[in-house]
């Protein structure tokens, strides 16, 4: 039997449309199965912290943090709300796709191919007025570790020349990236950047960076009454919460920060928006 090849065209067409359709459905419900086994997980802890899941669009009132801006097709889950010492306190799941790979912020997030994720915690205080400002890790530390590692594992050669000369170059992209470090204090790794320097470097008395010298591999974020913050999956630092367990994603893509850490994620927030609450009145 000859079949005319328009219907054969429509036919197959047909057929991949509903593969295609398919695949996206059952994309969305491994998806949605996922994150409601997530959001099982987080209950007993939001609860005791007196956090209220949400719709995940009721973020509207966030200011607009430059780690929710950054990638494509940012996607906020398990969205809870409470309030903590007298902050409003929003804490969720975000995801979003950096598919060029060519940014250079937030390297220290997980990423799994293109898809960078984190739970992220955003606190409130009425009565503070923070410049823009970013701050994450610094890089440089860790390129002076893997310099001294090449010395002692490899010695002189051409083979540690060759490595040497590349970290030494991505030493120089980093000098090159926007913002600064605080030479005055290099036991405070981190890398801010803002718009306004000055009114950055003004909030950022002693207290602040003794507090942050204890506290490092968080990204934090300032933007007017609004702070966020966010703990790196590799976050391995003494009296930090660890954060590589992966939990919630039938995808397997993104890690998340543990049920049992949302507490030291809330607390982490809360008291560093004080510490600058605190640093404002001096």
């Amino acid at each position: 039997m000859t079949v005319n090849p328009v219907i054969a065209v429509v036919i197959i067409a047909a057929i991949v449309g509903l593969i295609i359709g398919g695949g996206r459905f059952l994309l969305r419900t491994a998806r949605t199965l996922g994150e409601s086994t997530r959001a099982k997980a987080l209950a007993e802890p939001a609860a005791r912290l007196g956090l209220i899941a949400v719709p995940d669009d009721q973020l509207t009132d966030l200011p607009p943090f430059e780690l929710l801006n950054t990638g494509t097709g940012g996607h906020a889950s398990n969205v809870m709300r409470g309030s903590s010492g007298g902050a409003s306190v929003v804490v969720f799941d975000y995801a979003f796709v950096d598919a060029t790979r060519k940014n250079e912020r937030f390297r220290s997030l997980h990423y799994s191919q293109d898809l960078a994720g984190a739970t992220v915690c955003c606190v409130k205080g009425s009565w503070l007025s923070l410049p823009e400002f970013v701050m994450e890790p610094a890089l440089m530390p860790v390129f002076k570790q893997m310099e001294a590692a090449v010395d002692q594992q490899l010695g002189e050669g051409k083979m540690a020349s060759a490595v040497q000369a590349l970290m030494h170059a991505a030493e120089n992209m980093v000098e090159e990236a926007p913002g600064f470090e605080l030479s005055e204090r290099p036991d405070v790794l981190y890398r801010i950047r803002g718009t306004d320097e000055a009114a950055i470097r003004a909030r950022m008395t002693p207290h602040v960076l003794d507090y942050l010298q204890k506290s490092p591999g968080w990204i934090v974020e300032g933007r007017g009454d609004w702070l966020l913050l966010t703990f790196p999956p590799q976050l391995s630092a003494p009296g930090a919460p660890s954060v590589t367990v992966q939990i919630g994603t039938s995808t397997g893509r993104e890690r998340f920060l543990p049920p049992d850490r949302l507490e030291a994620l809330v607390k982490a927030a809360t008291d560093t928006l004080e510490v600058f609450r605190s640093a404002a009145k001096t």
